[in-house]
Order: structure tokens, then C-alpha cells, then sequence
């Protein structure tokens, strides 16, 4: 057998990514991407911080009922649904990744939730408004005829 010095890794890849968000919807559904890229299993994370308040209260506990150990090579996915914004928001996580021995390591994950207005929803606010104006002008024109009879 080759002499061969295996160096113990520890590595890690990790993404955060939304759903599009409309605003017709009560939750975003978003997800952290993590993948193994090291030669040492990761036994634990651990979510730091957040400017989500209580985010831990948002993680969705079907979707999420897979181990937390991650082997070499593998990889999981959290969900979490999280309230759809009003406005634009930026959205950061610290993770924090824990080996059973003294391996640890942490990221700052960063995205943006921009909400949106369903297309369907502002061309039936548009026709609804053409319509009330419509229904306004008639309502005037005909007051103003019948004020004009009156005279």
C-alpha cells in the first residue's frame, strides 16, 4: 500500500436561498443549502444569529426531521418559512458547524427576500379602479343632467 498522509479536513459549503415571495402569501418559504466538502463528519450546527427574531420558531419541523449529523460528500437542506415581508428585507444567518472532537467553523449566510404583487391581482386592481371610475363620471353626468332638467 502507498504511503499516504491523510490530513483531516474540516469543510463546509453553505447557501441561503428564497422562494419568490408574493405578498398574497402568508409565509416565504426559504432554504440553507450545507454540504459536506471536507473528510470529517459534522455532528452539530447551530444557528448563532439572526435578524430574524426566534428564527428557530420558523424552521419547519416535517421537512427538517433528517439527522444533523453530515457525513463526507453529503448534503441537507433546512427549510424554513418565514412571514413574507411588506418591503424589501435582507436576511443573515451565522451558522455555527461542531465535529464530536475540536473541529468547528462558522458562516454568515445573506439573501434578500423582495416581495412581489401577483400579476393577475394588479391587472383585476386595475380593472376594478376603471370600473369605479367609470361608475363615478356616469353617476356625476347623470346628476348633473337631472340638476339641469330641474332648472
Amino acid at each position: 500500500t502507498p504511503d499516504v498522509d491523510l490530513k483531516p479536513e474540516f469543510k463546509f459549503t453553505s447557501e441561503l436561498v428564497f422562494d419568490k415571495a408574493a405578498i398574497t402569501n402568508t409565509y416565504t418559504k426559504g432554504y440553507i443549502y450545507i454540504s459536506n466538502t471536507g473528510n470529517i463528519a459534522l455532528s452539530d450546527y447551530e444557528i448563532l444569529k439572526s435578524n430574524i427574531t426566534d428564527l428557530k420558531q420558523y424552521i419547519d419541523p416535517i421537512n427538517n426531521m433528517t439527522s444533523q449529523i453530515l457525513l463526507p460528500n453529503q448534503s441537507s437542506t433546512i427549510q424554513v418559512n418565514l412571514p413574507t415581508p411588506k418591503e424589501d428585507t435582507n436576511v443573515f444567518i451565522n451558522i455555527s458547524f461542531k465535529n464530536s472532537g475540536p473541529f468547528t467553523g462558522d458562516t454568515l449566510l445573506e439573501s434578500d427576500i423582495k416581495p412581489t404583487t401577483p400579476i393577475l391581482l394588479s391587472v383585476f386592481v386595475k380593472i376594478l379602479s376603471l370600473g369605479l371610475f367609470s361608475l363615478i363620471v356616469i353617476l356625476i353626468y347623470f346628476g348633473v343632467v337631472k340638476l339641469r332638467r330641474n332648472e
